[in-house]
């Protein structure tokens, strides 16, 4: 999730992006060493309509979608964003075409 909220910031769908400890309830559960932080997201507006349009998401536990460099779906003609995991890491679909990798697609956002 760290590394699609910092491809969000970098392709202009969300303004900022903040981490912050998680809360502290004075009781340490057997899950306090799995919390590492919370991720604070503030989303992008244009004269007040939100900056994403829809995300979808394409990669599901029970039906896995994988693409080929060459077949890495465009996202309404280049105005949106796929994103894919590859052997190289979390990217968008347009670092996986040039590197010529492919990988799961995991989401698209316009």
């Amino acid at each position: 999730t760290e590394a699609i909220s910092k491809i969000l910031v970098t392709e202009g769908f969300v303004s900022s992006l903040e981490y912050y400890p998680p809360k502290s309830l004075g009781k340490k559960s057997e899950h306090d060493s799995f919390v590492k932080r919370n991720l604070l997201l503030e989303l992008k507006y244009e004269k007040d309509k939100p900056f994403i349009q829809e995300l979808k998401r394409i990669s599901k536990s029970g039906r896995r979608k994988y693409a080929k460099a060459k077949k890495i779906p465009v996202v309404i003609d280049g105005y949106g964003t796929a994103i894919l995991s590859t052997s190289h890491g979390i990217m968008t679909g347009n670092e996986a075409r040039e590197k010529g990798i492919g990988g799961e697609v995991l989401l698209s956002i316009w």
